[in-house]
């Protein structure tokens, strides 16, 4: 009974399952694998430029095996539109968290792109039982120059509830900057708004000194956290590694490895 409400402490579909690059916060176009967009900004997925796969785990976040995640993502670019589904699970045998999303992101033009998402969510307490939620969330990302773009999102903006509960699920309203001074260094600043708690800045930075390396790094506020972390390519695959440190959790670690078709 204790790893079960220490799991409803720390998830409570949260969406704290999240690739690599996107664990310290903040998160753009150039920082998360696709697998973010559909755990922020939907309209991220324009950024894609061919077929796309991701998979990504959590092991033993903060040295508790019960709080284990991992999720997977598939992109498929058209020629204005990107379609894409995504799908994670937390948790263990008597506490789970599953959810599965179905993204759609428009192109307009060169400069402007709107993102939707529809996302199932199942819950599964031993002794409990079943429970499930449809949330719906929006992206907008507009690229203010050649070196600059903003985004906004908001996250279950329909209120839904998980069975027959009164209060609705996490919901976060967030907005960003990201910043390409030159092609090897990338920039993001996210304020992110949770209904029930204080916002939270992040602030995220990328490095490529070669073709097939990157390293980037994290801070977050509410609460204190920071992220560094290692992106080693041989394409068409990708592997990324991070490391997280939380001021009262303690430290926990993600992998990720990512397909181009």
């Amino acid at each position: 009974m204790l790893c079960i409400i220490h799991a409803l402490a720390v998830a409570g579909f949260e969406r704290t399952i999240v690739p690599p690059a996107s664990v310290a916060g903040g998160s753009g176009g150039w920082f998360e694998s696709p697998a973010d967009a559909f755990l922020r900004n939907p309209s991220f997925l324009s950024v894609v430029e061919g077929m796309h796969g991701a998979v990504y785990y959590h092991p033993s976040p903060f040295g508790l095996q019960q709080l284990s995640g991992g999720g997977f993502a598939v992109v498929i670019p058209f020629k204005e539109v990107a379609v894409g589904c995504s799908g994670t699970t937390f948790g263990f045998s008597l506490y789970r968290e599953l959810t599965g999303t179905l993204s759609v992101a428009h192109r307009f033009g060169t400069s402007f792109s709107l993102g939707f998402a529809i996302t199932v969510d199942r819950l599964s307490i031993a002794r409990y039982g079943n429970a499930s939620a449809v949330e719906a969330d929006l992206g907008l990302t507009v690229l203010l120059s050649a070196v600059c773009s903003w985004d906004v999102a908001a996250t279950n903006i329909l209120r839904a509830t998980m069975g027959q509960g009164k209060d609705p699920l996490p919901q976060y309203y967030s907005t960003g900057i990201e910043y390409v001074p030159v092609s090897e260094i990338h920039l993001k600043c996210e304020l992110r708004k949770d209904v029930r708690y204080p916002a939270s800045f992040s602030s995220t930075f990328a490095v490529t000194p070669l073709d097939v390396l990157s390293f980037f790094a994290g801070v977050t506020t509410e609460p204190s956290r920071f992220c560094g972390g290692i992106e080693v390519r041989c394409p068409p695959v990708s592997v990324r590694y991070a490391v997280l440190t939380h001021a009262e959790l303690g430290l926990s670690h993600v992998v990720g490895c990512a397909f181009d078709f």
